[in-house]
């Protein structure tokens, strides 16, 4: 079948979290998978739950065998979690850390690394995922580090949950002890690194057959495989006609990140292609950043997440700069840029200030905000944001108690997935508005105006919760501003 020049991509899923470049523990850490769960069909590609015994060998005689929990197998989406916890330990190992088994991470840096919303349903959706990769059982002879001998365990030991308000309310933090199969492909390095927008891919059938390409494809310039076996190694439950219609629809709307795959109807063959420029390209550290080459790609990517309007050239100056300065050299610059280019846009001047010439109001706000914690709650809140990059130079690159509060008042308020009518508002903000509306308003009224004002606004303004309130309170003061913050 001939490769289309421009077929219709079906959309991706959106970017829920902007990168920060700062945070250590989420957007400057690659996604890791071990290879073992890339090649074979660990994880069910079904949303429903699947209570089937499944087998699969392949021709060098290696066997899994999954027995589900009553939850069902693992899903390819409850797979989210364990890339995380794996990239986590990768990077610990990586930077020489010591790290074991058992690890204590935050929930909601788990759906936020996954690309996942933070609804109730979300963080339910954490849970059962640990209840399945725990439940479930293994019984498998394939290899991982120097241990080769047939085994029968979960993905995960264990799984603590640790929650907020007694046992209904909202799961805060989670204890995970990994299987030791698993650790033993950490310790041996049995890894790969994934696109960074692995989990922006929509189908579970497009996952899989990311991963598949991936392993098996990797850097060669193209790999084929049967029809037959691709359906075996996916662990689809579909029959093999339907799973041959599935891949016509991939090869004609699907998008698998680094690779292309094509079908052969007459050989009933896959073929894989890679595609140069990949984002998850590596190469030696260099002597400077001015021996740093960025890929194509990543001018594509960089005008997708914010603009064709944006000053890459400049962009990308600053970032050379920085990187010489701290003597960064980074071993996926790609991926470094554009987690410093989320934050360099919010640090320029044409950002900094509001339509009136103001300073930077919800900084101000936040700090106000800061102000009112004792210091528990702060220093509780310093954990959550996470340990950050200490920069010292001119240019406000560092971590003070300013981007502390800031980073922490935009997780406490800003980052809210819900109506901006039911919405939480600081007191600060409608001090603030109340101020602006002039001496007869007070900050209940504006708050009980503002609900009802903002179901009937715009979707682009109702994704701007602190500036629509302030436009709400000048719009009540007559000034005839609209936006402007």
């Amino acid at each position: 079948m001939p490769e289309e020049s421009a077929k219709p991509l079906r959309p991706m899923l959106p970017v829920r979290h902007m990168p920060n470049l700062f945070s250590i523990d989420i957007s400057s850490i690659s996604l890791k998978d071990v290879q073992q769960q890339m090649e074979f069909p660990f994880f069910s590609l079904s949303k429903n739950r699947d209570l089937e015994i499944r087998r699969y060998e392949d021709r060098h005689g290696n066997t899994l065998e999954t027995y589900p929990h009553g939850m069902g197998l693992p899903t390819i989406y409850d797979k989210d979690f364990l890339i995380y916890t794996i990239s986590q330990v990768m990077e610990r190992l990586n930077r020489g850390e010591q790290v074991s088994r058992r690890l204590i991470l935050y929930a909601s840096d788990m759906l936020e690394f996954a690309n996942r919303t933070k609804g109730g349903k979300d963080y339910k959706a954490l849970d059962d995922a640990l209840l399945r990769l725990s439940g479930c059982r293994i019984k498998t002879n394939i290899r991982t580090g120097d241990i080769y001998h047939t085994k029968i365990f979960g993905l995960i030991e264990s799984g603590d949950l640790i929650r907020k308000y007694g046992f209904n309310g909202r799961l805060q933090h989670v204890e995970v002890t990994l299987s030791e199969w698993l650790w033993n492909a950490l310790e041996g390095r049995q890894v790969l690194t994934l696109h960074p927008h692995y989990f922006r891919l929509r189908q579970p059938l497009e996952r899989r057959i990311y991963e598949i390409g991936r392993k098996h494809c990797g850097k060669q310039s193209e790999w084929k495989i049967s029809l037959d076996l691709l359906h075996q190694k996916c662990g689809s439950r579909s029959r093999l006609w339907e799973f041959r219609r599935s891949m016509r629809k991939l090869v004609t709307h699907g998008d698998l990140l680094d690779y292309t795959v094509t079908f052969d109807a007459e050989r009933d063959m896959a073929t894989f292609r890679r595609m140069e420029g990949s984002l998850v390209d590596r190469i030696p550290a260099p002597n400077s950043s001015s021996e740093i080459e960025l890929p194509e790609s990543v001018t594509t990517e960089a005008r997708r997440q914010h603009g064709p309007a944006i000053d890459l050239a400049a962009a990308e100056r600053d970032w050379r700069r920085w990187m010489d300065r701290k003597g960064v050299r980074p071993s996926n610059p790609a991926a470094l840029f554009l987690s410093f280019l989320a934050t360099w846009i919010d640090r320029q001047p044409d950002q900094a200030a509001d339509g009136n010439g103001d300073l930077d109001w919800i900084g101000e706000m936040a700090l106000a905000w800061w102000g009112t914690l004792d210091d528990a709650e702060q220093e509780n809140w310093r954990g959550r944001v996470g340990e950050r990059i200490d920069l010292d130079d001119d240019e406000g690159w560092f971590r003070s108690e300013a981007s502390m509060a800031r980073d922490a008042f935009d997780r406490r308020w800003r980052r809210q997935h819900c109506p901006p009518e039911k919405s939480e508002l600081p007191p600060q903000l409608l001090a603030r508005a109340a101020a602006a509306a002039g001496p007869a308003e007070d900050p209940a009224a504006i708050e009980a105006g503002w609900r009802e004002w903002i179901v009937d606004q715009p979707s682009w303004m109702q994704d701007m919760l602190m500036h629509s309130v302030m436009t709400y309170a000048r719009q009540l003061a007559g000034d005839g501003q609209q936006g402007g913050n």
